[in-house]
C-alpha cells in the first residue's frame, strides 16, 4: 500500500504575505511617529506662548506702576521712552521689550501698550506681541516696585 504525501497549502503564510504584513505595519508605526513628533512640538510651541503670556502680563502690571509714578521721558518729544531688548530675569532664554503709543492728551487716557516676547525654538528667534491699554493710577505699592525693579535691571 503506497501512502501518498500530500502537502496542505492551506497551512502557514508564504513569504510574499509576512512581507506585505510588515509593510503594511511598518506604514502604520511611521505614522504614529510622525504624530507623535508634531504633538511634541505643539506642546512646546503651547508652553512658550503661554510662558509669553504670563511675562507680558507681569510687564504690564510694572508698565503701569512705572507710568503711575512717572515714567522716564524722551526729552525730545515729551513721550514715554520704550524700553529696550532686555532677557527676562527667571526665564531663561525669553526676552522682552515694551513699546508705547503716543501719549494721551490728559492724565486719564488710556496709553496703549506693547509688549513683545521673544524667545529661541529650534535655533529661530520666534515671538509674540501682545497690547493693552493702560491708565496711570496714583497709587503704586512697594511689591509693584520691586517687581518693577528686579524687570529693569
Amino acid at each position: 500500500m503506497i501512502i501518498s504525501r500530500r502537502r496542505d497549502r492551506t497551512r502557514g503564510f508564504t513569504l510574499f504575505e509576512i512581507i506585505a504584513a510588515m509593510a503594511i505595519f511598518l506604514v502604520g508605526i511611521v505614522g504614529i511617529l510622525s504624530l507623535l513628533t508634531a504633538a511634541a512640538a505643539l506642546q512646546k510651541e503651547a508652553v512658550d506662548l503661554s510662558t509669553a503670556g504670563m511675562i507680558a502680563d507681569e510687564l504690564v502690571a510694572s508698565v503701569r506702576a512705572e507710568l503711575s509714578r512717572g515714567a522716564e521721558r524722551d526729552p525730545s518729544t515729551g513721550h514715554v521712552k520704550p524700553w529696550p531688548e532686555r532677557a527676562v530675569p527667571g526665564h531663561d532664554g525669553y526676552f522682552y521689550d515694551v513699546r508705547f503709543a503716543e501719549d494721551p492728551v490728559s492724565e486719564d487716557t488710556p496709553i496703549k501698550v506693547e509688549v513683545r516676547v521673544f524667545w529661541k525654538s529650534a535655533q529661530k528667534k520666534r515671538g509674540t506681541s501682545f497690547a493693552s491699554f493702560v491708565v496711570p493710577k496714583p497709587e503704586f505699592s512697594q511689591e509693584a516696585a520691586g517687581s518693577l525693579k528686579q524687570l529693569r535691571q
